[in-house]
């Protein structure tokens, strides 16, 4: 009775007219800090709920002129929302038309942070279907919308330069923009919400292990070993689950690269002693990528073929 009442307190943001739009704001942050810390299902329905009164606002004129602004950015940002969760469900050509959604409401009013977010959002959705030059191209595009007013929307866009073109075979390139995302972030002022929208610490720390693990050269990787070591760290202070477990894969990758396999088989151990239901699709698809790093590294090893047949088993578990 409790869960429905506050259910049916939360649909009062979506009833026509019932709640100001300072108040749908509000539930636009609520969303935005929830999302990925409670049900897909609950998050995606709170979202369309607003985002539907949100559009029919704008449809219908049902709000003062000098609100308008306002709207188009608020619709943006659930867009974006919804652009994250999608691409965590797998959908990544549908993650695509959400994040375009998102940029061209923020291009409509004219908000920088939202229009760097929104880039930073669509490099994020190329990057997953292995699109590296779209993703550099939409972060390189994201980088002309930063002011003083984007919070750390450059150091996530720098970020995300780095992992495409890390990708792309640029590791070198890919180390000078993590080292500019660490100033862009000493500089960076505050973001105007949380959540999804706040690039932390922890998450550019977790960039920096991701991006280096590419790399072939021995010294770059001990440094994506050391990053992504203390990400982990991290990620136990600012608890964010499906990142602290890319985290270990990461790990576990840049180890087995190294050569190291009881090191590989450490750090991804935890991931697979976690729930299945927690393996969201960026968990699937980064364990798929170490079976075949195991594969490729340790083609002899027994050991690493009994990884791998367990890991094509999570892989492929419904």
């Amino acid at each position: 009775m409790l869960e429905r009442a506050r259910r049916e307190s939360e649909a009062l943001l979506a009833a026509p007219d019932a709640a100001p739009l300072d108040e749908i704001q509000d539930g636009v942050i609520e969303v935005a800090r929830n999302a990925r810390f409670e049900s897909y299902d609950e998050t995606l329905s709170r979202a369309l709920e607003i985002r539907a009164e949100l559009m029919r606002r704008i449809r219908a004129g049902a709000h003062r002129p000098e609100e308008v602004r306002e709207l188009y950015v608020a619709l943006g940002r659930v867009c974006g929302v919804l652009s994250y969760l999608t691409l965590d469900l797998g959908q990544a050509d549908t993650a695509r038309v959400h994040a375009q959604a998102s940029f061209q409401l923020g291009d409509r009013a004219e908000h920088d942070q939202l229009r760097a977010w929104a880039r930073g959002t669509q490099a994020l959705a190329f990057r997953f279907t292995k699109d590296f030059a779209k993703a550099r191209d939409a972060a390189t595009d994201g980088l002309q919308y930063v002011t003083a007013s984007t919070g750390t929307a450059e150091a996530r866009l720098l970020c995300g330069l780095a992992a495409s073109v890390a990708n792309l075979g640029d590791s070198t390139r890919a180390l000078e923009l993590l080292d500019d995302a660490e100033r862009a972030r000493d500089a960076a002022g505050p973001d105007e919400i949380p959540g999804l929208f706040t690039f932390t610490p922890a998450k550019q720390i977790y960039y920096r292990g991701f991006s280096l693990m590419w790399a072939d050269d021995n010294k770059m990787l001990r440094r994506s070993v050391k990053a992504s070591e203390e990400a982990i760290s991290a990620w136990q202070v600012q608890r964010s689950p499906g990142d602290e477990m890319l985290s270990q894969i990461y790990l576990a990758s840049a180890n087995a690269r190294l050569g190291d396999l009881d090191a590989s088989l450490a750090a991804v151990t935890p991931v697979l002693e976690s729930p299945i239901s927690a393996h969201f699709s960026w968990v699937r698809k980064r364990l798929n990528q170490l079976e075949e790093l195991l594969g490729d590294n340790f083609p002899d090893s027994p050991v690493a073929s009994e990884m791998r047949e367990t890991l094509t088993m999570y892989i492929h578990t419904k």
